[in-house]
């Protein structure tokens, strides 16, 4: 990319949440991956020129949105140019269905922006029939965030509105320009103990380091019941106050489980300003939140300490994403984060005219492995619980997998948070029921998990003790893991000797150890869970 513009173009350096957007840019110029649209549809809109009015006026006040990016002197660069009568494009699309619509606004949303030569953005109108408008924009992530996402909306329907009630109304001013805003001096010690304090970032990738190209990402979801979500919400005032802090903590307690691991880091973006501010742009930075994986606490314990951490970690969120990546380089291998958790709790909702309207986001933005997302538009519905993930390291029913993973681990831990970790049985409820279930009612535990949860426990704390030992050898917890108790669930004839009632069986999984141990005095558990009577011992 080679400079050709004047001194009088040229506005300044990158802000710190831009630089790594801007890098991952670099590296895939021709992918619309980091291109954020947003929709909504009106019913009954007499004078749908008015966005295309409302549209202009806010590029014209916008210098965030008249922005380009380049380099000057190998150093990544911001300048402003004007945006002479902005297109609108303005299509036909009558009588299609609901997923028709989205479907041809993310087809605009996937055509690549150029930062250098601009617009970052583009803007339309579909014509849905009988005065029904879709209304989109799309903007490239580097100029905006979810926070600027909510306030384009809010300074587009307060032009229309406006301009609709008086047409000759002169609006004043509706938004601020992000400034540069300085960083804490102490905010690279901050960060340096924690990111030396944990080595090894886990993930749930079987790709090893991080990834390089990073693409269009692959997206699953769910409901999420509201009253469910109420019931987070009261449980984290009383437990530290964070919302974020239980999510996260089940996210962190989940892929330690799964990559037997001592904990996770989880990044969590934040928003970089107050949410009385008005400053329209890309300020979000992403931090990290350790969760340690620890089976002799309870969840409500790991939540306190989390939304501790939170709160501490918060004084330091002007400190950039990139700079964070340079800590992590210096000691680390592999990805920085685990996986990230954002709760997108900004008002979707939006009055145009006598209407209610409500914003949609299609996407935001790539995912380095896997992100999960919650939204709540603001108003009485259901949350959704979406999971966006790198396609190039996750397989869809691998994502579904991990989604639904997750789900079950929040709804164990929920049912019993008082409970020690290695006391809980993390399977024992579907998701569906999960998210179905109203606030306050626990999870029902059989009393055939006892065995199961201490031996995951045993896994988990010291996977090398030795579990069993007989005439065929020993083998350790680790060597006898739950994975492979799992494989079977019954149990297989076992010709050697009679264990219960002299029928001759041996168990396949650690649950019926527990039945045949109540029955028969003692339990049998399968070393080869293909095979179980090659090799089987005493316990």
């Amino acid at each position: 990319m080679i400079d050709t513009r004047t001194e009088s173009d040229i506005d300044g350096p990158l802000r710190g949440a831009q630089l790594n957007i801007w890098l991952e840019h670099a590296l895939n110029p021709d992918s619309g991956a980091h291109n954020m649209a947003n929709h909504l549809v009106v019913d009954d809109f007499e004078q749908p020129e008015l966005f295309d009015r409302a549209w202009r006026h806010l590029v014209a006040h916008s210098r965030e949105l008249r922005s380009v990016f380049f380099l000057k002197d190998g150093t990544p660069w911001r300048g402003v140019r004007p945006v002479e009568h902005p297109e609108i494009l303005v299509t036909a699309l009558a009588d299609a269905s609901d997923a028709a619509m989205v479907d041809a606004v993310d087809r605009l949303r996937a055509i690549p922006l150029d930062l250098e030569q601009g617009p970052v953005f583009r803007a339309g109108r579909i014509d849905l029939g009988g005065n029904r408008w879709c209304l989109h924009y799309t903007i490239h992530h580097i100029c905006a965030d979810a926070a600027a996402a909510q306030l384009i909306w809010e300074v587009l329907t307060t032009l229309i509105n406006g301009w609709i009630k008086e047409p000759n109304w002169t609006p004043g001013t509706l938004f601020e320009e992000p400034p540069m805003v300085p960083v804490r001096a102490d905010s690279e010690a901050f960060f340096l103990r924690r990111l030396q304090a944990f080595e090894g970032v886990p993930t749930l990738s079987s790709h090893p380091g991080e990834p390089g190209v990073i693409d269009e990402p692959g997206s699953v979801e769910c409901v999420f019941d509201r009253p469910l979500y109420g019931h987070i919400v009261d449980f984290s005032r009383t437990h530290g106050g964070s919302v974020l802090a239980p999510f996260a903590v089940a996210l962190g307690v989940y892929i330690a489980r799964t990559t037997r691991s001592e904990g996770a880091t989880i990044g969590y973006p934040v928003a970089g300003r107050s949410r009385r501010s008005r400053f329209l742009g890309m300020m979000t930075n992403t931090l990290p939140l350790i969760v340690q994986y620890d089976v002799t606490q309870p969840f409500s314990t790991l939540v306190v300490d989390a939304a501790r951490e939170i709160r501490a970690t918060l004084r330091h969120q002007q400190y950039p994403t990139h700079a964070l990546r340079q800590i992590h380089r210096r000691h680390a291998d592999g990805a920085m984060f685990s996986a990230l958790f954002s709760l997108q709790n900004f008002q979707q909702v939006v009055a145009l005219g006598e209407q209610r309207c409500r914003a949609h986001t299609l996407t935001s933005g790539p995912a380095e492995q896997i992100n999960f997302q919650l939204f709540d538009f603001g108003d009485a519905g259901d949350l959704r619980l979406r999971a966006q993930f790198n396609r190039a390291l996750f397989s869809p029913p691998d994502a579904q997998r991990h989604f639904e993973g997750f789900v079950r681990t929040l709804g164990a831990l929920l049912g019993s948070p008082e409970r020690r970790l290695g006391e809980l049985v993390f399977d024992a409820e579907s998701v569906e029921s999960v998210l179905a279930r109203s606030a306050g009612e626990a999870v029902e535990e059989d009393g055939s998990a006892s065995v199961l949860t201490w031996f995951e426990s045993s896994v988990a704390r010291a996977p090398e003790s030795i579990a069993l030992c007989g005439a065929c050898g020993e083998w350790s917890y680790g060597a006898l893991d739950v994975p492979a108790n799992r494989m079977a669930r019954g149990v297989v004839p076992w010709c050697d000797a009679g264990v219960v009632g002299g029928g001759g069986v041996a168990a396949r999984s650690v649950e019926h150890s527990r039945c045949l141990g109540s029955e028969g005095g003692c339990a049998w558990l399968s070393v080869d869970p293909v095979a179980a009577g090659a090799c089987a011992s005493g316990a």
